[in-house]
């Protein structure tokens, strides 16, 4: 009964927009600000509420009202309440037209009641569509805004309203275009007109005048560039003017007063009436593919316990992240998928292949909200916090006058391209990212690895990001055998896996291991290689004295793919093919089997099934004889012979005398070659391979060098297109 009580008395002797919740806040606030004696009669009130009829509440007011001597001290403590929901909205009334980065320095000692209310309670200060929104819901019909400097205020076009006929020309597409998305989303019930378009007081009434009489149009906007000469005593004259006129309950009148950067954004109010003021930070950000970024959530993120939306940030950066990655981040060119994100593209096909992959569903999310997520990591409150104080200084030191949102804005468009970019480069080194758009490679366990190492990477700090310029990293060059190929990505992240392992192995063995092909090693060793984490400690060992120590998250997100591949043995096979096409270029299922039959010599001594770490110990002690089978099968298949079964009496072949055959072959098939281009790529392998098949301590005999000179003569000259 009090609270109801108290609105009546107020809405009877004063014109305030109050409601019981204004009240309800008002006095849970009161009762933990307030000390002493208005301490004693908040209680008092609280205590005999629900003993007050309604005859003894009439009287307090009656009291209250007359402004005499209050004996009562029930009328005293209503006195105080009365003072106290007032005091709440004079306060909240000026926080309207205070600036945000004003409000944010302050923050300290300011209640939290009021912060929430300025960054995204009732206020809006940030976005003229959301502002306009929230005033057709809104008891007043009159509003003055005064609006930082804005590009988009100089861009507002003059609009009509309530005309739905066709669009006549593309501009005024164009025209209705920005004003749904800056202004309001149905463009027919709001009018938009400049002042300094309209050249006399007449032609100023007749526009007003007739835009009260639209019946559709709710709203008019009247853009007034307060850098105009006597344009303070115009504003007065519109005020005086509208404030004369009997509008209709639903129409709602804006003077929009824009500040240029050479105007000082002060307006010498004379007289106030009925008219609402606020402050706008910035009109808003206009853009047909992206939404407007949530500066109030950002806010609230610095002063309060809440976290940014993720989801709201992605709509809002990724179209230009998108467009950003598609012109400036390097892609490899050696598929011919046609689903590949790694081929020849134009600008707008490599746009929409990057925007396939962001979307791509991986674990109920896309792969964008997941990259998201890890961005938004490196934002923490305080890091938030540092941005807004660093920005809001400038703002108020007059070293910078562009807007707070728009700082905002920027930082964090800037920082996420950014990031993007670095994240795409590194997830598609070696075309890692086509594993995603091939459906034949891709299942629910490759998914699984692929979130759990893309979670695991190490990002980069947002600090780090805002020194980017410009994403200036290479591709990591493909292997030889893979530089012309075609073949398909099948197993996720295999360059960061298999190369973080090979760097173990150095580190843990040295090359002990290297082109062993012993297959009876020590007790030592298997009882070491049971335990695939035995390596990594080593590593770990070994790093803590070296100059650069190893990032143990690294470690933890490789043997973790261990782990996986070791309980699926489609993963297994999928990382063995993969290996061992990308490495050595074996694409024949018999010598997959030649070298799965080495690992199963080696695992039947209770060494650990589908373990890749002895899959890379196996290949290392066999280098030689893989090495030699991938010849064999390049040359055969330069040839356009049928790839059969591996006939393993070649692979029986000393180095030298197999080099030496490989040669000579090589050169009875130059004369009958169609494709010299082809032929010099697959020589070009092969001599890759030449130190390692004959070994150190061999040496090529006489003949076989001089043909070894004439072939890389040949391919020199196709190789310089050099005449025939």
């Amino acid at each position: 009964p009090i609270r109801s009580s108290v609105l009546a008395f107020l809405k009877r002797w004063l014109i305030v927009d109050i409601s019981i919740e204004d009240i309800d806040q008002s006095i849970a606030t009161a009762s933990i600000e307030l000390r002493g004696l208005d301490s004693v009669w908040l209680r008092k009130v609280e205590d005999v509420e629900g003993r007050l009829d309604q005859i003894q509440l009439e009287k307090s007011f009656r009291d209250l009202a007359i402004g005499e001597q209050l004996d009562s001290s029930i009328s005293c403590s209503l006195k105080k309440i009365v003072h106290y929901v007032l005091l709440r909205h004079v306060i909240f009334r000026l926080l309207l037209v205070a600036m945000p980065e004003a409000v944010f320095l302050q923050r300290e000692n300011l209640p939290r009641e009021a912060l929430r209310a300025y960054f995204g309670g009732s206020q809006e200060h940030f976005n003229l569509k959301s502002l306009i929104s929230k005033i057709s819901q809104g008891n007043s019909q009159l509003y003055m805004l005064h609006v930082r400097s804005d590009s988009c205020a100089h861009s507002l076009p003059t609009w009509c309203g309530e005309d739905e006929r066709p669009m006549k020309s593309p501009e005024e597409a164009i025209f209705k275009q920005i004003v749904q998305s800056i202004i309001h989303e149905n463009p027919s019930r709001v009018e938009i007109r400049h002042l300094d378009l309209l050249k006399s007081e007449s032609s100023l009434r007749n526009t007003i005048e007739s835009w009260a009489l639209k019946q559709k149009v709710d709203s008019l906007i009247l853009v007034v560039n307060m850098q105009l000469h006597c344009s303070s005593n115009l504003v007065n004259y519109i005020r005086t003017h509208v404030e004369q006129m009997d509008l209709q309950p639903t129409k709602k009148f804006l003077l929009l007063l824009h500040y240029p950067l050479s105007c000082k954004p002060s307006y010498p109010a004379l007289f106030l009436g009925n008219w609402q003021c606020a402050y706008l930070d910035g009109i808003g950000y206009r853009s047909a593919s992206s939404s407007h970024l949530s500066t109030n959530n950002i806010f609230e993120a610095a002063c309060f316990d809440c976290d940014l939306n993720a989801d709201s940030l992605l709509d809002a950066l990724l179209p230009k992240a998108i467009q950003y990655i598609a012109s400036q981040v390097s892609f490899y060119s050696c598929s011919s998928h046609p689903q590949s994100v790694n081929q020849h593209l134009q600008f707008t096909e490599r746009l929409v292949k990057i925007e396939a992959v962001l979307m791509r569903q991986i674990k109920g999310k896309s792969l964008g909200k997941h990259l998201m997520e890890k961005y938004l990591a490196n934002w923490t409150k305080e890091a938030i916090n540092e941005m807004l104080h660093h920005s809001a200084i400038g703002l108020k030191s007059g070293t910078t006058h562009l807007s707070l949102s728009t700082a905002v804005r920027s930082t964090f468009q800037h920082t996420f391209n950014k990031f993007l970019a670095i994240s795409i480069l590194n997830m598609n080194t070696w075309s890692n990212l086509d594993i995603l758009l091939t459906e034949s490679c891709s299942d629910s366990d490759t998914d699984e690895i692929f979130s759990f190492v893309m979670s695991a990477l190490p990002g980069t700090p947002w600090k780090e990001l805002l020194l980017h310029r410009d994403v200036y990293c290479h591709l990591n060059p493909l292997p030889l055998e893979m530089a012309h190929s075609k073949a398909l990505v099948l197993f996720p992240f295999y360059y960061q896996v298999s190369s973080f392992i090979d760097m173990a192995l150095d580190k843990a063995y040295g090359g002990s291991i290297e082109n062993d092909s012993r297959t009876d090693l020590n007790a030592d060793f298997f009882n070491m290689m049971e335990k695939a984490d035995e390596i990594f400690s080593i590593l770990l060992e070994n790093s803590s004295t070296a100059s650069q120590p190893i990032d143990e998250s690294m470690i933890t997100m490789v043997q973790g793919v261990i782990k996986a591949v070791e309980a699926s043995a489609g993963l297994y096979e999928k990382y063995l093919t993969h290996m061992l096409l990308w490495k050595f270029g074996i694409r024949n299922v018999a010598q997959v089997t030649w070298v799965l039959n080495k690992i199963n010599i080696v695992s039947s001594s209770k060494l650990c099934n589908r373990n890749i770490v002895v899959l890379h110990v196996v290949c290392r002690m066999n280098v030689i004889d893989i090495i030699r089978m991938a010849s064999w099968d390049a040359i055969a298949a330069s040839a356009g012979h049928q790839k059969g079964d591996f006939s393993t009496e070649e692979a029986k072949f000393e180095g030298p005398l197999f080099v030496g055959m490989m040669l000579r072959y090589f050169k009875s098939s130059f004369a009958d070659s169609v494709d010299v281009v082809e032929w010099s790529h697959s020589f070009s392998v092969f001599m890759q391979s030449i130190p390692t098949i004959i070994g150190d301590r061999k040496q090529l005999d006489e003949k076989s060098t001089i043909v070894l000179r004439q072939l890389v003569f040949l391919s020199i000259i196709i190789n310089v297109n050099a005449p025939e």
